[in-house]
């Protein structure tokens, strides 16, 4: 899964922080999602994470300009369904 990722001042990996996933609506706008929150990152100790999700709507689906997956990732993911990707997915990114 493809993801942006905030980390808040002061960061380091030895340290427990609390994580807060951003989803993005269907229009996809995935990175912009992502800069709507970050000023949460300077005022809450925390780590923002906003994944490119896939199980928003079928429109724009294996289109690079609005996902950064691979085919063999978009063939995955038929395989196994969206839900199951991005369940997968952000399982993953949190730990």
């Amino acid at each position: 899964m493809q993801y942006y990722l905030s980390l808040p001042k002061g960061w380091n990996k030895n340290a427990k922080w609390p994580v807060v996933v951003v989803l993005e609506a269907a229009e996809k706008q995935y990175k912009l999602n992502a800069e709507r929150f970050l000023f949460h990152t300077g005022r809450f100790a925390l780590l923002l994470v906003a994944p490119i999700n896939t199980n928003n709507g079928n429109q724009g689906r294996r289109d690079a300009s609005l996902f950064p997956y691979s085919a063999e990732t978009w063939d995955y993911m038929e395989k196994v369904g969206d839900c199951q990707f991005n369940d997968e997915g952000l399982k993953q990114v949190i730990k």
